[in-house]
């Protein structure tokens, strides 16, 4: 088999709960590295690429679709895109350029503050409900890229985006119980920051069975 992991950022202790590559000896070390090596100790025949690069809006199509003919000599074939990136502009970016592509893709919403593994969901990208990550990369696709309008459910029968997503219908929950405007206000920022690669801490934390389980989900739909 073939891998390309893309992803610039580093192991943080932070990550340790609920990330397969933080360990106390990896701390400090790129994700993308050291998940390459846990790739090939598991199969020692599969090829992985290593791209320490973030997938960003001005960077996706060239990744995925390289104009230089020497990166294009050298890109293996992408038959499946599994996206992970927690920033709309980069996400909506990444998802438009693969159905510009036609390239297979399947996304992932937002884990942060989800404790139910079971909640979770597998529906096209414009069914998906309960989702902030979603409907604000949905939003953007819309207005930046042209898509056409969902409805949650797909309740009037509109055309999917068929773009497969998978997302929770748990509701968010924070770690402070107060309903105050102030701590409103703290969890509303700390909802927005969570979905940049930007902050590690924030007041939303993250189970470790809940992301495994979006990504055994992710897995099992390219599988």
């Amino acid at each position: 088999g073939y891998l390309s992991i893309v992803d610039a950022d580093d192991v943080c202790i932070s990550n340790t709960n609920r990330q397969l590559c933080a360990l106390s000896d990896t701390v400090g070390r790129t994700k993308a590295s050291v998940m390459a090596q846990r790739a090939r100790n598991i199969n020692p025949e599969c090829e992985v690429a290593v791209i320490e690069q973030f997938a960003t809006r001005e960077t996706v199509l060239e990744m995925l679709d390289p104009t230089d003919e020497e990166a294009k000599a050298k890109q293996r074939p992408v038959d499946y895109v599994v996206d992970c990136i927690d920033g709309v502009d980069d996400k909506a970016a990444l998802l438009t350029a693969c159905v510009q592509l036609s390239l297979p893709v399947i996304t992932c919403g937002g884990a942060g503050g989800l404790t139910d593994p079971t909640l979770l969901a597998r529906t096209d990208l414009i069914c998906s409900e309960n989702d902030t990550l979603l409907f604000q990369v949905r939003k953007k696709m819309r207005q930046r890229y042209g898509f056409p309008q969902g409805q949650p459910n797909n309740a009037k029968g509109l055309p999917t985006w068929n773009i497969p997503a998978v997302h929770s219908a748990e509701t968010i929950r924070s770690l402070s119980s107060s309903s105050s405007d102030n701590d409103k206000e703290q969890r509303d920022d700390a909802a927005e920051a969570a979905s940049s690669f930007r902050a590690c801490d924030v007041s939303f934390g993250t189970s470790s069975v809940v992301t495994g389980a979006f990504g055994l989900a992710a897995a099992g739909f390219v599988t």
